[in-house]
């Protein structure tokens, strides 16, 4: 999905989780983050998945996500969107 109104551009990928990997300690099996590798949704038997494919960047996104309570919205065959907008830093809250 391009959206070019007013110069700016944004683009919408759909991706499927493909793999976690978890990072704990030994002593107390405690999972300090996990690495979450996801590959670009072709499924080329949903008609709209192969039109989407079609129309969107593709690439591999890999992400490291240390808050454990996320660690259910990423499960193995689950597909997200990312949404990529270009911003305007200078606008962006700085702290104090």
């Amino acid at each position: 999905m391009l959206n070019l109104k007013e110069n700016h551009m944004t683009i919408k990928a759909r991706f499927k989780v493909f793999s976690q990997l978890f990072n704990m300690t030994y002593e107390n099996k405690e999972v300090h983050w996990m690495e979450v590798d996801l590959h670009p949704v072709y499924d080329r038997g949903n008609k709209g998945n192969e039109d989407w494919s079609r129309n969107t960047p593709s690439g591999r996104l890999r992400l490291v996500v240390t808050n454990s309570d996320s660690f259910d919205n990423f499960k193995v065959g689950d597909e997200v969107s990312l949404t990529i907008e270009k911003i305007d830093v200078d606008k962006i809250d700085k702290p104090a």
